[in-house]
Formats: C-alpha cells, structure tokens, sequence
C-alpha cells in the first residue's frame, strides 16, 4: 500500500493540529481539578504526544514524522519538553505508581501555555522548511501558523494563564 504523503499531511497532520488548537483554547478556559478540565487535558495531551512525535522525527517506522517531509528535520527536545511530558506520562497516559497526588507535580495551565509556546516555534520553523506543493494543503491558517487560538501570556505564579481567544478552525466548523 502507498501512501500518499501530501494527502496524509493534508489530512492527518492538519487534524493533530486543529485538534491541539482546540484542546488547548478549552483548557485554558476550565479551571482544575473539574470534568471538563480532565476531559481536555487527556485531548490536549494526546494531540501533543503524537505532533511531538512527528516534530522530533522519533524513530518509529509505523508513523510519519517531520524528517519524513523535510530530510535530517527534527525539533529540538528541551528541559521543558522533557519536563512536561514527564509529567504527562506519570499522570494520564500510565497508571503509574508515581502517580502524583500533590498538584506541584501534576500538569497544569502554565505547563500548557510553555508546551504551546514550543508547539507555535517548532511547527513555525517545520512550515518554513515545508515543500511549496505540500505546504498548499495545510488547513490550519498558514499566514497565522504562529498563533493557537489566541495570544498567551502566563501571568502569575498560580498557573492563571491569560488568553485572547481567536477561534481556530475547527471551532469555526463546529458553529
């Protein structure tokens, strides 16, 4: 089976994204330890483990990943990448025995807003380096690939994050 890689990206890769746009303007929006935050945060969660996946080219013969796109690209992995999905690993996607019960360890809105940050960056730079005749089907508002539903701006030490929300695609659908 072939698969072509600039429907895929049209398709699949668009949908991460979207989604991870969509997750993230939610979360922002709900206050923790409520439903809705749970149910958001697993969303943003899964979205942002597979598109870090992809950016960092992780060797996985099962998925595309940047480098599949773009030879040799790979995002930089950080402290607070590493940090983050560490934390995001003990706490949704394992029934680890670390898992925390204090919230100075659980992920929190100023972990998103971080995490989000790099997301606008790395995928920015991969969107730089895309191929012209794929790069046309990106969905995800290209002159604006920098911006995920709004301007965001960590305010204080208790993780309240400001947010101008800018509907992203997928909200727009979905009215």
């Amino acid at each position: 089976m072939t698969i072509d890689k600039s429907e895929w990206f049209k398709e699949h890769l668009t949908y991460e994204w979207q989604m991870l746009r969509y997750a993230y303007g939610r979360l922002s929006a709900v206050t923790p330890p409520s439903p809705d935050w749970s149910c958001f945060f697993e969303c943003f969660a899964l979205h942002a483990r597979n598109l870090y996946e992809f950016l960092t080219s992780e060797r996985d013969n099962r998925n595309f990943k940047a480098s599949d796109f773009i030879e040799h690209y790979a995002a930089d992995k950080n402290d607070l990448t590493k940090g983050v999905f560490q934390k995001i690993d003990a706490q949704m996607m394992h029934m680890s025995k670390a898992r925390p019960s204090e919230a100075s360890g659980k992920f929190n809105k100023r972990d998103a807003a971080k995490l989000m940050n790099w997301f606008n960056l790395e995928m920015g730079a991969f969107m730089e380096q895309m191929p012209d005749e794929i790069r046309s089907n990106w969905r995800g508002l290209p002159s604006q690939i920098g911006v995920v539903a709004g301007a965001v701006a960590i305010t204080n030490d208790r993780d309240e994050v400001t947010h101008i929300n800018t509907p992203s695609p997928i909200e727009s659908e979905l009215k």
